[in-house]
């Protein structure tokens, strides 16, 4: 009983130790490589490639994360002018190319491109959506500068009642603009003193606001004419009104609905300064192209108009403002802002000596020009 007993446990030892050096021996490290001389590389043509063996490793085991959308830039845009000549702004806002190219653009409408040019030099805005009045901040020593333009002549018409014939019917009688500093008051200054009249003493400039304001205004003899843009013009004529003048039909360049922004901005903000005029280049072509869409932008966004009176418009500026169906640069002329300079100097002695290019920074849109960008997006 006993010596079997020792003999089992003799088995069980030796198994135990048989177990264990098993195990010890999977445990123990790789011997390493045996060196061997470097071989020639072989001349023959290698063998075919086989088709991987189903048991190895994927390639790629792990996938990749998730790519994560960018949160748009949000910026600021102060839209000082009212009428056509401010839909880029809601081309680019509302057919989505702000968002296409990652901006979250907030437009706020102020009475006026030279408040629009206030909020920006103010740093309330980014960017300002505004005429010659960015010229005159500058001259004040505001480090605001044009990025793109849009609108290279005045779109006005100078309506005035069937009572009113020539220019010199006007002295002594009141003129609706929008504000004072505007590119509604810069224009109308021009054309008083064309006539040889004085715009401080012969009329009353009356800042009356939006355009569907100064109709109204005109509607009910609060000002005896109006300076409006189409299609306002289409709606007064309908009511018997008529133009006195109308800058469409001249040749003079100035500064209409552009686009502005600071130094300090670009500076700081160099892309989105870039994706901002982008999406601007870009609304203008589908302004120009997309006259169904624009249209319908026309009758929402423009108080107080007729579908057929938008219809009107858009082919006026498509035709006489933006040059047909040729592609549209975005650039601003010297002599745009030559000719603003000179009216602004009969007030501000600086204008005079003012350097032109210092008020233009187009960089980005010459950017896009030169790469061909603009005329891909026309076809050419």
């Amino acid at each position: 009983m006993g010596n079997n007993r020792l003999i089992r446990y003799g088995v069980l030892s030796v198994l135990l130790v048989f177990v264990l050096g098993s195990l010890l021996a999977g445990c123990a490290p790789a011997a390493g490589p045996v060196a061997t001389p470097q071989q020639p590389a072989a001349t023959s043509k290698p063998a075919a490639s086989q088709p991987p063996s189903s048991t190895a490793a994927p390639a790629n085991p792990t996938p990749p994360p998730p790519t994560v959308a960018k949160k748009p830039d949000k910026v600021i845009i102060a839209k000082g002018l009212s009428g056509a000549s401010e839909m880029p702004l809601w081309v680019a806002k509302d057919m989505g190319f702000f968002a296409q190219n990652g901006i979250d653009a907030e437009i706020v409408t102020v009475e006026g491109g030279a408040v629009a040019v206030q909020a920006l030099a103010g740093g309330k805005a980014d960017f300002a959506h505004t005429g010659p009045a960015l010229v005159n901040a500058a001259l004040q020593g505001s480090d605001v500068v044009y990025v793109a333009g849009f609108l290279l002549k005045p779109p006005y018409a100078l309506m005035v009642p069937p009572a009113i014939t020539k220019p010199q019917d006007l002295k002594g009688k009141s003129i609706g603009i929008n504000q004072v500093g505007g590119m509604s008051y810069d224009t109308t200054v021009r054309v008083i003193r064309s006539w040889g009249m004085d715009p401080a003493k012969d009329v009353t400039l009356v800042p009356a606001g939006s355009q569907a304001n100064r109709v109204a205004a005109l509607k009910g003899g609060t000002v005896a004419s109006a300076l409006v843009e189409r299609p306002y013009d289409l709606v007064l004529e309908k009511d018997g009104f008529k133009r006195l003048v109308d800058f469409a039909g001249t040749d003079l360049l100035y500064l209409g609905g552009n686009l502005g922004t600071t130094r300090s901005f670009i500076a700081k903000n160099e892309d989105i300064t870039r994706r901002v005029v982008k999406s601007w280049i870009e609304a203008i072509h589908a302004f120009k192209t997309r006259k169904d869409e624009v249209v319908k932008l026309f009758d929402t966004r423009l108080a107080g108009t007729k579908h057929e009176d938008n219809e009107a418009a858009w082919q006026f500026y498509v035709t006489d403002m933006l040059g047909g169906s040729a592609p549209f640069l975005s650039d601003i002329p010297i002599k745009a802002v030559t000719n603003v300079l000179e009216d602004l100097a009969h007030d501000i002695p600086e204008a005079a000596k003012a350097n032109p290019e210092s008020l233009l920074d187009l960089r980005f849109v010459k950017e896009f020009a030169a790469s061909g960008y603009i005329n891909k997006l026309y076809g050419r």
